[in-house]
């Protein structure tokens, strides 16, 4: 099984998952440290969420043309008003991007080898 990787090419997770379909507790560990090497560099933006956040994502999700969660939709819906990309894992964010005019970019699987 594949490695998922970042936009550089860092390794996130060792690919083995536990039972359940979450990660390892070892292959957690690794994605957040290396999140939080990530946060060190300034990788990421930190966005507050804000009211309208909340209702651009109900209003997503009451559309029910995209199988986007919660969470999902409320991620979105701060990019949008940022007017910021979006880097995911999560086919299913990935797919509902070009639905809201989002650009959101799928994070590949790398080889392990």
């Amino acid at each position: 099984m594949g490695q998922l990787v970042d936009r550089r090419g860092d390794a996130l997770g060792a690919g083995k998952e536990s039972p359940g379909g979450e990660l390892a507790e070892e292959d957690a560990e690794r994605v957040q440290d290396l999140f939080r090497t990530h946060m060190s560099h300034v990788l990421y933006e930190v966005a507050a969420i804000e009211h309208g956040d909340f209702v651009q994502a109900r209003q997503w999700i009451a559309r029910m043309d995209t199988a986007l969660r919660t969470l999902d939709a409320l991620h979105l819906a701060v990019a949008h008003r940022r007017d910021r990309e979006v880097l995911t894992a999560d086919e299913g964010v990935a797919d509902a991007g070009p639905t809201f005019e989002l650009d959101v970019e799928l994070m590949r699987a790398g080889d392990s080898s």
